[in-house]
């Protein structure tokens, strides 16, 4: 399935109805496409210098969701995420920390590049 926000509530509802109506295994969908959708809502957060309470709700609510369905693809998501989540978090927390420091440093750059000579031709 599309990503929620590319869904138009009708369509959006449409989906979810016709896959609560297809029983367990229908279910079993729904509950992988949230897991997949709080994780997007998760990494998503990259670039916003989120609080750290808000990283940690969203995790929460991730492995929350994941625990919640027996599909074997689903748990395996998870503990994907469990492995992978230092690099995850620092990817989180530090692309914008990255994006300041570029943007405090570029008069220093331009400044920088200006007096720069170039080394005689021989």
């Amino acid at each position: 399935m599309t990503g929620h926000e590319t869904l138009s509530g009708a369509s959006f509802t449409r989906k979810w109805n016709q896959l609560l109506h297809a029983g367990d295994p229908g279910v079993q969908v729904l509950l992988a496409y949230t897991v997949k959708e709080n994780l997007r809502q998760l990494l998503a957060l990259a670039g916003t210098n989120p609080d750290r309470e808000v990283i940690s709700h969203r995790l929460y609510t991730f492995y929350d969701q994941a625990a919640a369905s027996r599909a074997p693809e689903v748990r395996r998501l998870a503990a994907t995420i469990e492995t992978w989540w230092p690099a995850i978090e620092a990817g989180i927390v530090t692309n914008h920390r990255r994006r300041i420091r570029w943007a405090c440093t570029r008069q220093h750059r331009r400044a920088t590049a200006r007096i720069t000579q170039l080394p005689a031709q021989v």
